[in-house]
């Protein structure tokens, strides 16, 4: 445990891949449920003595983007919004069936 916010060790990450259908939406709801198992995973793990973490090396859950991340979002394969699915989104219908 550690004093400051967002200084101590990580117990657990993982990758979540972007893929190109992907919404803000649907990567909330990964980044949750894979929060939610790497919780169970380090709580066992922490229970059983076998807990290792790696240094925590300036990253924050609750940071914002500096300009060099975003000039490198704009550059790679996510750069750019297709913007239909909003449009899906504005016309969804809770009869409709998906």
């Amino acid at each position: 445990m550690e004093e400051e916010i967002d200084t101590g060790g990580i117990l657990a990450r993982e990758r979540i891949d972007v893929a190109q259908r992907d919404t803000v939406v649907s990567l909330y709801v990964a980044g949750y449920e894979r929060s939610a198992a790497l919780t169970a995973e380090s709580l066992r793990r922490i229970a059983a003595g076998t807990a290792e973490t790696v240094p925590n090396e300036g990253g924050s859950y609750n940071s914002s983007p500096d300009a060099e991340a975003i000039r490198r979002f704009h550059e790679g394969p996510h750069g750019t919004v297709d913007w239909t699915a909003l449009g899906e989104l504005l016309r969804w219908d809770p009869d409709r069936e998906p």
